[in-house]
């Protein structure tokens, strides 16, 4: 029967298998009880208990730990499958999107440079300096992550003195 609950069918086969694994003149050890010759569909935990046999929890921890712990086991292993790369690659994808919000702070300090090299209108680039600073004071970096944004920092100071000295 399909709605009978798993447990129940080790229960059963467990009891089934103790008092009937012991062979007689008519069979060969480990010949009954199996799932051979039978005509109607065998429960898949079924078969893989006459096939191996109880289980490692089976055999060592009462019924309802065994149940509980099997229980258990097969929700984590999924559950570890799906968690296990979004951990490994969660801090890459991080830190790519900060590389990428940092690179595009770079490319206005970049044109800053540009402009004030072609231009040289210092107080306008000042201006404009001092906005990209305020961008990155809106940035929420991790303390891991801060040593890329204290360099973009020295990088603007180090804009910031050549316009100075530019004036």
């Amino acid at each position: 029967h399909s709605d009978i609950n798993p447990a129940t069918v080790s229960l059963l086969l467990g009891t089934t298998y103790d008092i009937l694994r012991n062979y007689s003149r008519l069979q060969k050890p480990g010949e009954f009880p199996s799932s051979k010759g039978l005509d109607f569909p065998i429960d898949l935990d079924a078969e893989i208990f006459l096939k191996d046999g109880p289980s490692f929890f089976y055999r060592h921890l009462p019924f309802w730990g065994a149940v509980w712990l099997e229980r258990v086991i097969k929700i984590l292993i999924p559950l570890l499958i799906i968690l296990l790369p979004i951990f490994t690659y969660l801090p890459v994808i991080l830190n790519l999107s900060l590389k990428i919000r940092l690179g595009r702070l770079y490319k206005t300090l970049k044109t800053i440079e540009k402009r004030f090299a072609a231009s040289k209108n210092t107080d306008e680039l000042l201006s404009g300096l001092n906005d990209l600073e305020n961008r990155i004071e809106r940035l929420n970096v991790s303390a891991i992550q801060s040593k890329e944004l204290y360099d973009l920092r020295m990088h603007i100071a180090l804009v910031r003195d050549q316009l100075k000295q530019a004036k």
